[in-house]
Protein backbone atom coordinates (compact mmCIF):
# COMPACT_ATOMS: atom_id res chain seq x y z
CA UNK A 1 0.00 0.00 0.00
CA UNK A 2 1.87 3.62 -0.90
CA UNK A 3 1.00 6.29 1.22
CA UNK A 4 -1.78 7.77 -0.98
CA UNK A 5 -4.14 4.77 -0.10
CA UNK A 6 -3.09 4.85 3.50
CA UNK A 7 -4.18 8.59 3.44
CA UNK A 8 -7.76 7.54 1.92
CA UNK A 9 -8.06 4.46 4.14
CA UNK A 10 -7.55 6.37 6.90
CA UNK A 11 -9.64 9.05 5.97
CA UNK A 12 -12.76 6.58 5.09
CA UNK A 13 -11.97 5.39 8.86
CA UNK A 14 -11.86 8.31 10.16
CA UNK A 15 -15.27 9.87 8.46
CA UNK A 16 -17.15 6.44 9.35
CA UNK A 17 -20.62 7.00 10.66
CA UNK A 18 -22.27 3.61 11.86
CA UNK A 19 -26.11 3.30 10.60
CA UNK A 20 -28.29 3.71 13.70
CA UNK A 21 -29.30 0.93 14.60
CA UNK A 22 -32.93 -0.27 16.51
CA UNK A 23 -31.96 -0.55 20.09
CA UNK A 24 -35.24 -2.43 20.96
CA UNK A 25 -34.45 -5.70 22.96
CA UNK A 26 -35.98 -8.49 21.55
CA UNK A 27 -38.36 -10.89 23.34
CA UNK A 28 -36.11 -13.72 23.44
CA UNK A 29 -32.62 -11.52 25.38
CA UNK A 30 -35.60 -10.16 27.58
CA UNK A 31 -36.22 -13.95 28.62
CA UNK A 32 -32.38 -14.74 28.73
CA UNK A 33 -32.23 -11.22 31.16
CA UNK A 34 -34.87 -12.30 33.53
CA UNK A 35 -33.17 -15.81 33.20
CA UNK A 36 -30.03 -15.13 34.27
CA UNK A 37 -31.28 -12.75 36.67
CA UNK A 38 -33.15 -15.01 38.75
CA UNK A 39 -30.26 -17.95 38.16
CA UNK A 40 -27.93 -15.47 40.00
CA UNK A 41 -30.18 -14.18 42.28
CA UNK A 42 -31.06 -18.17 43.89
CA UNK A 43 -26.85 -19.38 43.41
CA UNK A 44 -25.94 -16.04 45.46
CA UNK A 45 -28.58 -16.80 48.31
CA UNK A 46 -27.30 -20.13 48.81
CA UNK A 47 -23.46 -19.50 49.37
CA UNK A 48 -21.92 -18.62 52.23
CA UNK A 49 -20.26 -15.89 52.40
CA UNK A 50 -16.77 -14.83 54.26
CA UNK A 51 -15.23 -11.48 54.61
CA UNK A 52 -12.26 -10.16 56.80
CA UNK A 53 -12.51 -7.44 58.98
CA UNK A 54 -11.10 -5.24 62.23
CA UNK A 55 -12.79 -5.08 65.48
CA UNK A 56 -12.48 -1.75 67.36
CA UNK A 57 -9.02 -2.38 68.89
CA UNK A 58 -7.88 -3.26 64.93
CA UNK A 59 -7.12 -6.62 65.24
CA UNK A 60 -7.85 -8.95 62.40
CA UNK A 61 -11.65 -11.13 62.14
CA UNK A 62 -13.11 -13.14 60.23
CA UNK A 63 -17.16 -13.10 59.69
CA UNK A 64 -19.04 -15.99 57.86
CA UNK A 65 -22.44 -15.97 56.88
CA UNK A 66 -24.81 -19.02 56.85
CA UNK A 67 -27.42 -18.63 54.48
CA UNK A 68 -29.62 -22.45 55.48
CA UNK A 69 -29.07 -21.35 59.00
CA UNK A 70 -29.16 -17.55 58.89
CA UNK A 71 -26.54 -17.01 61.42
CA UNK A 72 -23.34 -15.00 60.91
CA UNK A 73 -20.26 -16.69 62.86
CA UNK A 74 -17.39 -14.59 63.99
CA UNK A 75 -13.55 -16.06 63.91
CA UNK A 76 -10.05 -15.05 65.29
CA UNK A 77 -8.32 -16.89 62.06
CA UNK A 78 -8.81 -18.28 58.44
CA UNK A 79 -7.86 -21.67 59.85
CA UNK A 80 -10.85 -21.31 62.03
CA UNK A 81 -12.89 -20.58 59.34
CA UNK A 82 -11.85 -23.53 57.42
CA UNK A 83 -12.13 -25.91 59.57
CA UNK A 84 -15.98 -24.83 60.51
CA UNK A 85 -16.92 -25.06 56.84
CA UNK A 86 -15.29 -28.31 56.31
CA UNK A 87 -17.20 -29.51 59.38
CA UNK A 88 -20.39 -27.95 57.97
CA UNK A 89 -20.50 -30.42 55.26
CA UNK A 90 -20.94 -33.19 57.61
CA UNK A 91 -23.62 -31.79 60.00
CA UNK A 92 -27.17 -32.73 58.87
CA UNK A 93 -29.49 -29.70 57.85
CA UNK A 94 -31.73 -28.72 60.38
CA UNK A 95 -34.82 -30.39 59.92
CA UNK A 96 -33.59 -32.50 57.21
CA UNK A 97 -35.71 -35.61 56.53
CA UNK A 98 -34.34 -38.93 55.89
CA UNK A 99 -35.93 -41.13 54.03
CA UNK A 100 -33.88 -44.17 53.56
CA UNK A 101 -35.20 -47.03 55.53
CA UNK A 102 -32.40 -46.91 57.92
CA UNK A 103 -31.13 -43.71 59.54
CA UNK A 104 -29.06 -42.58 62.02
Amino acid sequence: MNYQQNIQKLERIYNYKPEPQNNRPTRRSWLKKIWRSLVTALSHNAEMRVWKTEDKTGRSLWKLYDPITGETFDFNSENEVRTWIEESYNRPLVGERCFRPFCS
